[in-house]
């Protein structure tokens, strides 16, 4: 059972060169913070922990000859714990400058196996936080759907989203940034400051933020959404049945709509779409059991060729297509952090 404790604040000393010296309790470095330095424990112990919320998860314990933060050295990364001195320790301070000073007296040879491991790790450590972000975004988003104030206009408190995160998924600080910021740069989340003084997050698009949601837990799955492989064709007939019953040519029947197919049709003579197409798509969209089409007739209108058949849709589902069309693209494009 990992033991759990708060984090003092940081009390460091003067150090010499090239060592430093922490009294117990103080920080090494914190995680989640920027660093361009590595430390080797000459004397001393250091805990390794992980944040968790407000508390923090005590991960190892380590002694003399331990390094501590190389990753972050090597690979120019956020430091991805927390090293606190648990007795009077000292470290060897090892930067950059020093690391590459001592390749330039080392063999070619080395320094060129020494680079392709620094990119082995580098990639690793990359791979490695976005899949901890790719694997969590669903289950942020449901928490910012499910809390009370995703209904208003006024957004949901950021401390409040932190805090409800933190007690479902168990997210640290850094993780949770990462995937707020994926969000953010997707284009379904702003952070701002409320009324009140306090930051909110506020959802762009509630729908399309659900619909995220359903698109990474297909994923997730090895499948897809309902509707991604429907043809641009389709699409736009979609978009036409819509824009009808907007318009009021639709007929209510129960949970389903109805529009004549003449109408369909005559609609699309207008955006530059044959009949022969309007067909084409009417199949495809019939055939995945979005919509059907039935003999009856909405209206006494006939033509030359008799009654004209009806199509019947959920007008709910239909509309979930044209928002799946206009997110699509968004969801499947890569966001480099």
């Amino acid at each position: 059972m990992h033991e759990k404790s708060q984090i003092p604040r940081l009390s460091r000393s003067a150090p010499p060169p090239n060592e430093r010296l922490f009294h117990q309790g103080s920080l090494i470095f914190i995680e989640g913070e920027p660093g361009n330095e590595m430390y080797v424990i000459k004397s001393g112990k250091a805990r390794m922990l992980k944040e968790e919320g407000t508390e923090a998860i005590e991960l190892a314990i380590l002694g003399p000859g331990n390094a501590l933060g190389e990753s972050c050295l090597l690979g120019g990364f956020l430091y991805a714990t927390t090293a606190q001195a648990l007795e009077e320790t000292v470290v060897m301070v090892i930067d950059r400058s020093m690391l590459y000073q001592a390749l330039l007296t080392t063999p070619r040879w080395f320094s060129s196996v020494f680079g392709l491991l620094v990119q082995k790790l580098q990639s690793s450590i990359r791979a490695s936080r976005e899949n901890i972000v790719w694997q969590n975004i669903a289950g942020v988003i449901r928490v910012l759907l499910l809390l009370p104030g995703h209904k208003t206009t006024h957004g949901i408190r950021l401390t409040e989203a932190q805090r409800a995160i933190d007690e479902t998924i168990g997210l640290s600080r850094t993780e949770l940034e990462d995937v707020f910021l994926h969000l953010i740069l997707k284009g379904m989340l702003v952070i701002r400051k409320g009324r009140s003084g306090h930051e909110e997050i506020v959802p762009v698009e509630k729908p399309a933020l659900e619909m995220y949601m359903n698109f990474l837990r297909s994923r997730y799955r090895g499948k897809q959404l309902p509707g991604e492989k429907i043809s641009d064709l389709a699409c736009d007939v979609v978009e036409l049945l819509i824009a009808l019953e907007d318009k009021g040519d639709g007929v209510k029947t129960g949970t389903l709509t109805g529009v004549e197919s003449f109408l369909v049709e005559e609609s699309a003579r207008k955006h530059g779409i044959s009949v022969k197409q309007v067909g084409s798509a009417l199949e495809e969209l019939v055939s995945r059991r979005i919509l059907a089409i039935g003999p009856e007739t909405l209206s006494a209108g006939e033509t030359k060729t008799g009654a004209q058949p009806t199509i019947f849709y959920n007008s709910a589902t239909l509309r979930k297509l044209c928002l799946l069309k206009t997110w699509l693209p968004t969801f499947q494009e890569k966001v480099e952090h």
